[in-house]
């Protein structure tokens, strides 16, 4: 008798990595997208805000989420270098609850 193993990866959370370099490809982090996709049907929500932290804990980006996602700018629209930037995701749903997601994004290539 042979024993036979497959092993699933779930993934529980959204794709990390972008390049905000002007290729049009992959330019934006969009956590909350990914969210929205993970239910069937998709969810609504009434409100969004996203903060991002440099690593030295500087806020770098507060405010409502923004349309397509962070675009790896600065609340006062300077690009950041490439590396890695903590995010606090808070979603108001229609159904009245809340839910706060938290995870790391990274700038990745040439930033433009």
């Amino acid at each position: 008798c042979a024993e036979a193993w497959a092993y699933i990866l779930i993934q529980n959370e959204p794709p990390n990595a972008f390049t905000p370099n002007g290729d049009d490809y992959n330019e934006t982090f969009d956590p909350l997208q990914w969210y929205l996709e993970q239910n069937d049907p998709p969810l609504s929500y009434t409100g969004a805000r996203l903060t991002v932290w440099n690593r030295w804990g500087e806020v770098i980006f507060k405010g409502d989420y923004p349309a397509g996602g962070w675009d790896g700018r600065s609340s006062k629209g300077q690009l950041m270098t490439q590396g890695a930037y903590y995010y606090l995701l808070q979603v108001d749903w229609d159904n009245g609850t809340s839910t706060e997601r938290k995870g790391v994004a990274q700038v990745l290539g040439s930033v433009r």
